[in-house]
C-alpha cells in the first residue's frame, strides 16, 4: 500500500482506531461515567468526518487492488454515516446514564458497525461487501441485545442474530454463483462480462444477492425481523440501526444494480417493481393499525424501502441520473430523522423499561414542550410534509420516477405517502391534543435535548435550503458512474 492508499482510506481508518482507543481508554483510564470514552470516540469520528468531507472533492481512486473505491459516492455515504454514528453516541450515552446503568461497549461496537458501513459504502468487490455487511451486522447483532438484564433486547438481538445469519447465507451464495458465471468477484469485471454470462445461473445468483440486502432493508417478504427487533432493542441502538443499515445496504445495492446491467435487467427490475409495491403497501397499512411507536416506526421503516426501491427502478447508469441522486438525498435526510424520532422515544418513556405505548405521550407538550415539538418536526418529514427535508426527498425519488417512465409506481407511491400522514399525524394530535395521562416522565439531560432540537433544526433547514445537500448528492452519482 501507498500512502496516498492509506489517505484515501481515512475515514474508514480514523473509525476504527477511534473504536480500538476508546476499548484502550476504558481499560486503562478508571473514571466515574463514561464521558471520557464519548469524547475519545467524537474526537476520532471529527477526524474521519473531516476526511470524508474531504473526500467529496478529490478524484476518484481505487484500492486494495479494486477492492474498495475513495470517491464522492463512498465518502457522501461516509459523511452520512459518521453523522449517524455522532449523533447515536450523544443520545445512547444520556440514554444509559438516564437508566442507571452505563455501558462502556455501546461506543466501540457502535464505531465498529459504522467501518463495516463504511466499506460497504465503498466496496467495488463483492467479497469486499460481504465483509463490510458482516463487520456491521455482529457489532449491531450485540447492540439489539447490549442491555443484558432486559427480556426484550435479547430476544431482539437473538431474532436479528438467526434471522441475519440466513440473509448473509443466501447473499454469499448469491455471489458465489455470479463468481461463477463472471470468473471475478471484481464488479467492474462482472459489468464487462454482464453480456456473455446472462443466463439462469446469472438471474438465480442476482435473485440471491437480492433476497440478502432485501432483509437488511426490510423489504416484503424479508421485513418479518423488523417490528420485533425494532421494539425490543434500546431506542438509541434502533435509531442507528434505521439509519446506518438502511442505508449501507441501498449504497451496495445501488451499485450492484448499475454494475449487473443489462442481466439484472432482463429478470429481476419488474419483479423489484411488484416487491416495491408490496413493501409501501404492507408498510403503510400494518403502521395505521399500531399502538406502539416503536413498531409503528418499524413498519413506517419498511415503507420508507418501499419509496427508495421506486428510486432503484428509475435509476439508470449515468452521472445526471436524477432517481439516484434523489435517493442519496433522501437516504441522508431520512437517517437524520429516524436517529432524532427514536432518540426521543429514549428520551421520553418509563424508568422501567421504555413505555412506547402511544397513549403514554398524551399531553407530551405540556410536560416537555421542545421534546413535543421536535418530535413534531420528524414525523412531519417522515410524512414528506412541506417545508420539511423528507418533502424533497419524496419529491426527487417521485419525480424522477414519472420521468423515467415510471407512472404507475410514482402514483402508488404518492397514495401510500397520503396514508402515512394519517399515523404520523395521529401521533401529534396525542402529544398536543389530549390530556396528560396518569404517567409522570421526570427525565431531563441536557446532552439530548440538545441533540434532538439540532436535529430538528437541521430537518427545517435542509428543508429550507435543499440545494447543498442536493450537490453533494450529485457529487456522489457522477462519481458512481464514472466508476463503472
Amino acid at each position: 500500500m501507498s500512502w496516498q492508499d492509506v489517505s484515501a482510506l481515512a475515514p474508514i481508518l480514523w473509525t476504527t482506531v477511534g473504536g480500538l482507543a476508546v476499548l484502550l481508554a476504558d481499560a486503562f483510564i478508571r473514571r466515574q461515567g463514561q464521558g471520557h470514552l464519548l469524547f475519545v470516540a467524537v474526537v476520532f469520528l471529527a477526524l474521519a468526518g473531516a476526511s470524508a468531507f474531504d473526500g467529496l472533492d478529490q478524484p476518484a481512486r481505487s484500492v486494495f487492488a479494486g477492492a474498495l473505491s475513495a470517491d464522492a459516492f463512498a465518502s457522501f455515504f461516509q459523511l452520512t454515516f459518521i453523522i449517524v454514528a455522532a449523533l447515536s453516541l450523544s443520545l445512547g450515552s444520556a440514554y444509559f446514564r438516564l437508566e442507571g446503568h452505563e455501558i462502556p461497549e455501546y461506543a466501540p461496537l457502535l464505531m465498529f458497525a459504522t467501518v463495516g458501513m463504511m466499506v460497504m459504502a465503498a466496496a467495488t468487490d463483492m467479497i469486499a461487501i460481504f465483509l463490510g455487511l458482516e463487520t456491521m451486522s455482529i457489532a449491531l447483532y450485540v447492540l439489539a441485545a447490549i442491555q443484558r438484564r432486559s427480556a426484550h433486547s435479547n430476544e431482539a438481538g437473538f431474532k436479528y442474530l438467526i434471522l441475519g445469519a440466513f440473509s448473509s447465507a443466501f447473499l454469499l451464495y448469491g455471489m458465489a454463483m455470479l463468481y461463477g458465471v463472471s470468473g471475478s468477484t471484481h464488479l467492474p469485471t462482472i459489468a464487462a462480462n454482464a453480456a456473455a454470462s446472462a443466463g439462469t445461473l446469472s438471474w438465480l445468483g442476482w435473485g440471491l444477492v437480492l433476497v440478502g440486502l432485501g432483509f437488511k432493508i426490510a423489504m416484503v417478504p424479508f421485513h418479518m425481523w423488523t417490528p420485533d427487533v425494532y421494539a425490543g432493542a434500546p431506542a438509541p441502538v434502533v435509531g442507528f440501526m434505521a439509519a446506518g443499515v438502511k442505508a449501507a445496504s441501498f449504497a451496495a445495492l445501488l451499485r450492484l444494480v448499475w454494475t449487473g446491467l443489462p442481466a439484472f435487467d432482463a429478470i429481476w427490475f419488474g419483479l423489484l417493481a411488484i416487491l416495491a409495491v408490496a413493501t409501501m403497501c404492507v408498510g403503510n397499512i400494518l403502521a395505521l393499525a399500531q399502538g406502539n411507536l416503536k413498531r409503528m416506526l418499524a413498519y413506517s421503516a419498511i415503507a420508507h424501502a418501499g419509496y427508495l426501491l421506486v428510486g432503484v427502478i428509475a435509476s439508470t447508469p449515468a452521472s445526471g441520473d436524477r432517481a439516484a441522486q434523489g435517493m442519496l438525498f433522501y437516504l441522508f435526510v431520512y437517517a437524520l430523522m429516524n436517529v432524532g424520532a427514536f432518540g426521543l422515544i429514549g428520551y421520553v418513556h418509563e424508568r422501567d423499561g421504555e413505555r412506547c405505548e402511544l397513549a403514554g405521550f398524551s399531553g407530551l407538550s405540556r410536560r416537555s414542550p421542545a421534546a413535543a415539538a421536535a418530535m413534531t418536526v420528524l414525523l412531519l418529514s417522515l410524512a414528506g410534509v412541506p417545508p420539511t427535508a423528507g418533502f424533497w426527498g419524496k419529491l426527487y425519488v417521485f419525480e424522477a420516477a414519472v420521468r423515467e417512465g415510471h407512472l404507475a409506481l410514482a402514483v402508488i407511491a404518492v397514495l401510500n405517502s397520503a396514508v402515512a400522514m394519517y399515523y404520523y399525524l395521529r401521533v401529534v394530535v396525542i402529544m398536543y391534543m389530549r390530556e396528560p395521562g396518569e404517567v409522570r416522565y421526570e427525565r431531563s439531560d441536557l446532552q439530548a435535548g440538545a441533540a434532538m432540537l439540532l436535529l430538528a433544526a437541521a430537518i427545517l433547514w435542509i428543508g429550507l435550503q435543499p440545494s447543498p445537500v442536493a450537490e453533494l448528492a450529485r457529487r456522489g452519482v457522477e462519481a458512481l458512474a464514472n466508476s463503472l
